[in-house]
């Protein structure tokens, strides 16, 4: 609600260009919900059509708290907004099927994706260091990797060497203040490293030249329908997944393409690591055959995700 100034310039500049230009079609992408507000008064206005798309869910929306009262208003209003639709798009089967119970119109799923032109790059893989890398923000309880601290720790107590061989580098910023005193209670401060945070370019130089690539979510049901772009990224970077997050459509992608793995288990992720490290150790950089098969890559990149849009464009 905070970008509601916008709508009215904006409302006029669309005009604008479509008249400009000859539009037939719009196409919005939120949130702010704003966008499809505009939107929606672009194609009463001008006789367009409207594709509506929701990156992140309107009313719908699990991380916006609201009354009970609030969220009933909320959902009557995005109901009328988006009456007027073609189709809707989303990033996930579960948001599209909330969207398409809700509004009882077409929804599609459009990924999140890779761009192709960003992993060009020729770097090699690490072989002197079992090296697990995270890149991006850290929420304690949310985005946390306590689980796998708490699994090099007891892997420690079995095997002290592998102290020697394995590192966590961590990049991103106030990561130190977040994690140093998990780190430091379980005693792997010698295994993890903070760098800080980098550029894009920095971090997938890093992603492509680690041993695996850890990925956090929120480990809570609500985050079911969540794939975070960084999911595509680290499957661009062809290094195997290692997921602490919530086992929805995450676990789906990773497992049907035999991408990485989902859990939030310290045993199970000890148990992964210790057959990983055996994997390395034996000169295979794949730990088993993990993120491999270029066809289960090429399908998340934007190529292929913007051929599917355009498809959905040519039947309205």
């Amino acid at each position: 609600w905070r970008r509601f100034v916008w709508i009215s310039p904006a409302y006029r500049m669309g005009i604008e260009l479509i008249e400009k230009h000859d539009i037939d079609l719009v196409y919005s992408s939120s949130s702010p919900p704003a966008s499809a507000i505009i939107a929606s008064r672009l194609k009463k206005k001008c006789k367009v059509k409207w594709v509506a798309e929701f990156r992140d869910a309107w009313s719908l929306n699990p991380y916006n708290t609201r009354s009970k009262l609030g969220h009933y208003l909320e959902c009557k209003y995005e109901k009328k907004i988006l009456s007027n639709a073609e189709a809707l798009v989303t990033v996930s089967q579960p948001i599209a099927k909330e969207l398409t119970d809700m509004h009882n119109k077409p929804c599609h799923v459009i990924f999140n994706a890779y761009d192709k032109q960003d992993y060009n790059s020729t770097e090699k893989i690490r072989r002197d260091k079992f090296t697990i890398v995270h890149t991006g923000s850290i929420y304690p309880g949310k985005r946390d990797p306590g689980a796998l601290f708490q699994a090099l720790s007891e892997l420690m107590e079995v095997e002290p060497s592998i102290a020697d061989f394995v590192e966590v580098n961590l990049y991103g910023n106030r990561q130190e203040r977040l994690l140093s005193p998990v780190v430091q209670k379980l005693g792997v401060e010698g295994m993890v490293n903070f760098k800080g945070g980098v550029s894009k370019t920095e971090s997938i130089l890093a992603q492509q030249k680690a041993t695996l690539l850890l990925l956090l979510t929120w480990n809570s049901k609500i985050a079911e329908g969540t794939l975070t772009g960084k999911l595509f990224e680290y499957i661009a970077s062809t290094r195997p997944i290692l997921a602490l997050s919530y086992p929805g459509v995450i676990k789906e992608v990773l497992e049907k393409d035999n991408l990485g793995i989902v859990t939030n288990d310290s045993e199970e992720i000890k148990k992964f690591l210790q057959a990983a490290i055996a994997s390395w150790k034996s000169g295979d950089m794949t730990l088993g055959g993990y993120n491999q098969k270029l066809d289960s890559r090429e399908k998340y990149s934007w190529n292929h995700q913007v051929a599917k849009l355009n498809a959905i464009f040519e039947t309205k």
